[in-house]
């Protein structure tokens, strides 16, 4: 399926709306490879964004929601989780250089007790 703004879809389909497993292609070069519910990202899956950092995890609602791996393109690796598009709960942040924090997440930065090594 193409759509007039350049976007792409191969996949599933349930009453005009992507449902199942597919890929969407977006022009401006993001991907997601996964599954859809509704016409929206759900489940596991696999984004690659614009700007070249990538994220494999649950989906819900378009957003990451529960446990997933981010990786940036300058080298650093989230493994955690996410609650609506940001970390949330536990997880290990790892830097380029080798740091690393593992303990809790609040509103995408570091909160509470945890490990810097």
């Amino acid at each position: 399926m193409l759509a007039n703004n350049g976007d792409t879809y191969e996949g599933d389909m349930k009453d005009d709306e992507r449902t199942g497993r597919g890929v969407y292609r977006w022009a401006d070069g993001r991907v997601y490879e996964g599954g859809f519910l509704e016409g929206k990202n759900h489940g596991l899956g696999w984004a690659k964004f614009a700007d070249g950092n990538s994220y494999y995890g649950k989906w819900s609602n378009d957003s990451r929601n529960g446990f997933g791996v981010h990786l940036w393109k300058v080298g650093a690796v989230y493994v955690g989780q996410y609650r609506d598009d940001v970390r949330e709960g536990e997880g290990v942040y790892f830097w380029p250089d080798g740091d690393r924090y593992q303990g809790p997440f609040k509103g995408d930065k570091q909160h509470g007790v945890g490990v810097f090594t």
